[in-house]
């Protein structure tokens, strides 16, 4: 129909409604010019523009429309969803305030509100909004999964796993709620449900990397080992690819530097950069460090690293902790808080933080999560700090330009992997993992009957997370376990269905349910004391242990390990490196197998093993935190003079 024998505003929706943008701007252009009083013609013309993605086009003809038509909702709510784009939710605030007054009745208003509100992280007034964009429109997904988000992030869990079940039920295909649900149940070690709401939204999408990847981790979570088939079909089909997918769900299936390295570039390069790195500041006196973790409680990444913390100089380093997590009371939480200047900014957006840091003009940004869980890796791509440093939460490249160096050292990153890290490599001298050794080694205070253990048996354990074991290693176990009848297996007992699944794995290979034995989870002191009843730590291969093995360490109880190709299977290499225990370390599969069996073949050897490593314990460099904390720290130096001269990364070994 020809625009003469309708009104200008029927036929531009008419194109709009056609996805005819660029003629309906045109058009809407030219009546413009003869009407340029007309409110809804300039409503009707931001549309076009902001469709064809001329964000400033669009909103200067919003701003005419709101100016013409101030009594108009639909206009203002325009002008809203556009500051929203533009950046400026508190703009986006005032103009859905007035839509929903204007036309209160419109559950889309509220709905805008209540997203503009939660990007402003005002989250009473966001769930307020919701509620009411809920009440006024149920069948209506996108807000009733935002106020799930808003629920979730007030910690209100309860609430937002009732919004996001009802909404699955609503409105079975909507992927966003099936995907928030599994999300909900992993949170809360429910993997079971986690697992069925994975494979409802693969179902919906089934293409989707992190859906697939997902469903992997969950059953390594829960030592269903057919996630290794589902990996090798998943790698085969899709890693090739180059798709983003977790990178850190992964490296557990697979001792593959290069193939690690392609999934966090291509993990990485899904993080925009919006902004440029700040410039280095002129040398004035100390270096502004800032340590970024959402880890700050009682967690392995502060039983690692708050003796260093404490040894900083203060007289050369302004120690920030930057806490994207709500810190607990625990004792080690305290004493890292005590050392450093403490930024709590858990529940504020990623642009709030990255103003507030900007704003401590840090000289080096360290980012202890990388891809972990609830890990801020947009913080770094988007730029802290003029130096920022992979550190201690990731074992292994982060692959992307949010990171200028990783700390490592030399057995961790030999020279014929060196390729396989993208960023420039901190090589300290012992190992890499730092240690406090200020800590308490606790008297044994409980007997083998008090955590289910025979008196007389020869005990092996593996206190790793059941995530990191494979046939591969199980195998190994359990024939050890068939050739020494007098010995047990102590795993952590990380989650039901894991012991119900490795008792089952075990019974596979001709062994009875009493051979494995699973320790509880515990206070960290508890744990430490317990492991003195064990005799021999055996070591899990593609994802050795990392703080659990420095725990046993620090507790005399010797580890065995496979040194492998990538980060993650080599740090209890470069900790029995530092110990000065290389013969703990096997260079092959069948080499593991035949030193745990030379070992429980020889009591008097296995027994004087721990009195070496109880010695390491007070004279190797591995627990000299001081001595560490000093090289780390020449390390820092050397990369900020570095920048400031307006050089390039480049490796460091201080």
């Amino acid at each position: 129909m020809a625009a003469t024998d309708m009104t200008m505003q029927d036929h531009l929706r008419d194109l709009l409604n056609a996805g005819e943008f660029r003629l309906a701007l045109s058009r809407a252009h030219a009546a413009l010019s003869d009407q340029p009083g007309n409110g809804d013609l300039w409503y009707l013309a931001a549309a076009a523009a902001q469709q064809l993605g001329a964000a400033e086009l669009a909103m200067n003809f919003s701003l005419q429309a709101v100016a013409l038509l101030p009594d108009n909702a639909a206009a203002h709510a325009q002008l809203g969803a556009l500051c929203l784009l533009q950046g400026d939710p508190k703009a986006a605030v005032r103009c859905y305030r007035q839509a929903s007054v204007l036309q209160s009745r419109d559950a889309a208003h509220h709905a805008g509100l209540g997203l503009a509100l939660w990007t402003l992280r005002d989250l009473p007034a966001a769930e307020q909004a919701l509620q009411t964009a809920r009440r006024l429109n149920p069948k209506e997904a996108v807000p009733r999964n935002l106020l799930g988000v808003v629920q979730d992030a007030m910690g209100n869990k309860d609430a937002a796993l009732a919004t996001w079940q009802a909404l699955a039920k609503s409105a079975p295909h909507y992927l966003p709620a099936r995907v928030n649900l599994m999300s909900t149940y992993m949170a809360r070690r429910d993997y079971p449900r986690a697992l069925r709401s994975c494979e409802h939204a693969i179902r919906l999408d089934p293409q989707d990397d992190d859906l697939l990847t997902t469903r992997i981790y969950l059953k390594k979570k829960i030592a269903d080992w057919s996630a290794h088939d589902d990996f090798r079909a998943w790698r085969a089909d899709r890693a090739t690819c180059g798709k983003p997918a977790d990178p850190w769900s992964l490296l557990a299936l697979a001792d593959d530097p290069a193939a690690a390295r392609q999934q966090a570039r291509a993990h990485a390069d899904s993080f925009a950069t919006l902004r440029h790195r700040p410039q280095p500041r002129p040398a004035d006196g100390r270096i502004r460090l800032g340590y970024v973790t959402s880890d700050v409680m009682d967690h392995a990444t502060l039983h690692l690293l708050t003796g260093v913390l404490e040894h900083h100089d203060p007289s050369r380093f302004e120690v920030h902790l930057i806490a994207l997590n709500a810190p607990d009371n625990a004792a080690i939480t305290r004493r890292a808080m005590a050392a450093t200047r403490v930024h709590q900014l858990n529940g504020q957006s990623d642009d709030q933080i990255l103003d507030l840091l900007r704003g401590l003009h840090l000289d080096i940004a360290v980012d202890l999560k990388g891809f972990t869980q609830d890990a801020r890796p947009q913080l770094f791509c988007t730029g802290i700090a003029p130096v920022q440093i992979n550190y201690l939460g990731y074992p292994g490249t982060l692959a992307g330009s949010g990171w200028d160096y990783l700390i490592a050292d030399s057995v961790l990153i030999p020279p014929d992997w060196r390729g396989c890290y993208d960023e420039a490599v901190i090589y300290l001298p012992d190992s890499y993992q730092p240690t406090d050794n200020r800590r308490a080694a606790p008297p044994l205070t409980t007997s083998r009957a008090d955590h289910g253990l025979p008196d007389t048996a020869v005990v092996l354990c593996c206190f790793n997370d059941p995530y990191k074991l494979s046939p591969r290693e199980f195998d190994i176990w359990a024939a050890l376990l068939r050739d020494s009848q007098n010995t047990v297996l102590w795993l952590l007992a990380s989650n039901p269905w894991a012991e119900q699944n490795l008792r089952r794995e075990a019974a596979a290979r001709g062994l009875d349910r009493d051979r494995l034995i699973f320790a509880p989870k515990v206070p960290q002191q508890a744990h430490l004391e317990r492991q003195q009843h064990a005799d021999l730590f055996l070591d899990s291969f593609n994802y050795t242990a990392h703080t659990t093995a420095s725990d046993a360490l620090w507790m005399g109880l010797p580890v065995l390990t496979l040194q492998g190709r990538q980060f993650a299977a080599r740090v209890s290499a470069s900790l029995l490196t530092a110990a000065g225990l290389p013969d703990l370390i096997a260079g092959s599969v069948d080499d593991y197998q035949a030193k745990a069996r030379d070992l429980l073949r020889n009591p008097d050897r296995l027994r004087a093993l721990r009195g070496r490593v109880l010695t390491a314990r007070d004279t190797s460099p591995l627990f000299d935190t001081a001595r560490y904390t000093r090289k780390l720290e020449a390390g820092y130096a050397t990369t900020v003079a570095r920048c400031r001269a307006g050089l390039p990364p480049q490796d460091i070994r201080p």
